[in-house]
């Protein structure tokens, strides 16, 4: 039971410092939900993109849906010339809260040619299922590679 009293005791005695020093600062530690509140903008929006969410965005159907999507519309592979490069490209993505693609970029395209039709395949897509943290679609950053 001391035990007890001494830990309450302390984490009064913490909480009374932490409150202080944050008004001496001109903070509080309710200034950002209260402005949040205020302003009907939900704390997850705030954030910007996310890169780790707790339900990674998906394809519909999966990823061997996805490669057999991306391999049926590609369709380089017979105008490719093979070089001392590596096959394989990085496209970095946006997908969106309602499940669409945004910001396309590529990461390390060797050829123009490649990058326009991963982008344009990519571009095509049908609406993703987006990624959701806290139980709320949140948009998130998707690497994808491709093999050609």
């Amino acid at each position: 039971m001391k035990s007890l009293s001494l830990v309450f005791l302390f984490l009064v005695i913490f909480h009374s410092f932490n409150s202080y020093a944050l008004k001496k600062q001109g903070t509080s530690c309710a200034f950002n939900i209260q402005d949040t509140i205020k302003n009907n903008i939900p704390l997850y929006l705030r954030k910007g993109i996310f890169t780790v969410t707790d339900i990674h965005p998906s394809f519909p159907g999966g990823t061997l849906a996805l490669k057999k999507y991306i391999e049926s519309n590609l369709g380089i592979s017979q105008k490719l010339v093979y070089t001392d490069k590596s096959n394989r490209i990085f496209l970095k993505f946006v997908v969106e809260i309602d499940g669409s693609i945004s910001n396309i970029s590529c990461l390390n395209c060797p050829d123009k040619f490649i990058e326009d039709k991963a982008k344009q395949v990519v571009s095509s897509m049908p609406k993703w299922i987006p990624a959701k943290q806290t139980y709320r679609n949140v948009p998130c950053f998707y690497h994808l590679p491709i093999d050609f």
